[in-house]
């Protein structure tokens, strides 16, 4: 499935979810005035940014109707901004820096840690596993949205490539049962003249991958180098299904299955030497009678 559209979804005014945006507005000025028509336009209950517009130490720009959550003295490089006016919203004080920002949010009966994150490509990326460790650690039995500039690689996460930020932060979000809400899309959510890649990861514990919804990568434009995500936050509905999977998990389509499938097919077939268009079961067992190294 192609997981775009033109525009951010218009919220529909109701009580069983709420409405988020993700972007990296790149420190860029026109992005923010942008930010501000989209989030009102679409009717955005929650915005979580990274590398938001800066000046004399404040994120400005973006509308003062709104609530702004950022923290540290220096260069600012997460944020928070809530527009849905009764939302209840809770700073978690002791884990706030410059390039981390986290709430609490409860709506209704739903309560959940949520996190903007940017992790800087000029610095090792296990330095801020400490960081995502303490928090987990705090949302535990509370469910947990993390929306992470990662400027790391990886095909997991549908880039072309993996790179050794990519591979690490792999092994990081399977060793701690972390989930990527991004989905496949003909869009790469970062473009610049330098190329264009998947950096931006939308992410859930157990307890959340299940009321994440209607995830998108949009055409919209942001005026920044990257792309707006939009998706849905459900409330808990009564007997919530509960979600055992305990291993890396990429939401997908049964279109994405098919594509893998095919391509796991071709891989197998090229990388044993496997000839002809028969199956690939009878193509293993005629490399094995012949004493192929299968």
């Amino acid at each position: 499935m192609d997981n775009t559209r033109t525009y951010p979804h218009k919220k529909v005014i109701d009580n069983t979810a709420l409405s988020c945006m993700q972007l990296n507005l790149h420190q860029s000025k026109p992005a923010t005035d942008n930010l501000n028509l989209l989030m009102n336009e679409a009717h955005m209950d929650i915005a979580l940014l990274q590398e938001p517009y800066v000046y004399q130490n404040q994120v400005t720009v973006i509308s003062r109707k709104y609530r702004i959550f950022s923290s540290g003295q220096g260069k600012k490089t997460a944020a928070i901004v809530v527009t849905y006016k009764s939302l209840s919203v809770l700073l978690v004080h002791q884990m706030l820096e410059e390039d981390i920002f986290v709430v609490e949010v409860t709506h209704g009966n739903q309560n959940f840690i949520a996190v903007s994150l940017y992790l800087d490509i000029g610095k090792d990326i296990t330095e801020d596993f400490n960081k995502i460790k303490n928090v987990l650690q705090f949302a535990k039995g509370k469910g947990l949205l993390v929306t992470i500039d990662s400027n790391a690689r990886s095909k997991t996460w549908h880039d072309v490539i993996r790179n050794k930020r990519g591979r690490l932060l792999e092994d990081f979000f399977v060793g701690n049962r972390l989930h990527i809400i991004n989905e496949d899309s003909r869009l790469t959510n970062f473009e610049s003249n330098r190329g264009n890649t998947n950096v931006d990861l939308t992410l859930t514990d157990n307890k959340m991958v299940c009321l994440v919804k209607e995830w998108q990568c949009n055409e919209q434009e942001s005026f920044s180098d990257h792309r707006i995500f939009t998706f849905r936050v459900e409330k808990h509905k009564g007997a919530t299904r509960k979600y055992t999977h305990h291993r890396l998990k990429c939401v997908t389509s049964e279109e994405g299955y098919k594509k893998f499938e095919k391509n796991f097919i071709a891989e197998i077939r090229q990388n044993f030497a496997l000839a002809g268009s028969g199956s690939l079961d009878d193509g293993l067992c005629t490399a094995t009678s012949l004493d192929k190294d299968i």
